[in-house]
């Protein structure tokens, strides 16, 4: 809702640091969401290593949506070293 402005005006900033408490606590959909802020800079600043760290974490849930942009990363190096044959595996992990 701070993300977004839902209800009120939008608060990249503080949606941040309560999506970061959250993925702390081993929360998924938040470190996934963690991981699209630190891609974009939403909130933050663009950290493509901090990134694939929080997509990393979210994956360990099987949540298809951070495999993919994890495969993503792996596919082009962002964050990460070209890893091919690891982004072919995410991406059937994903069911792509």
């Amino acid at each position: 809702m701070l993300q977004n402005g839902l209800g009120h005006v939008a608060n990249e900033t503080q949606a941040f640091t309560w999506l970061q408490q959250a993925a702390e606590q081993n929360h998924g959909l938040a470190q996934h969401s963690l991981g699209c802020c630190y891609l974009t800079g939403h909130g933050t600043v663009n950290d493509d290593e901090a990134a694939v760290y929080w997509f990393q974490r979210a994956a360990e849930h099987e949540l298809a949506g951070a495999q993919l942009a994890l495969a993503e990363l792996y596919e082009q190096g962002r964050g990460v070293p070209v890893d091919l044959a690891k982004a072919n595996w995410l991406y059937r992990q994903a069911g792509i």
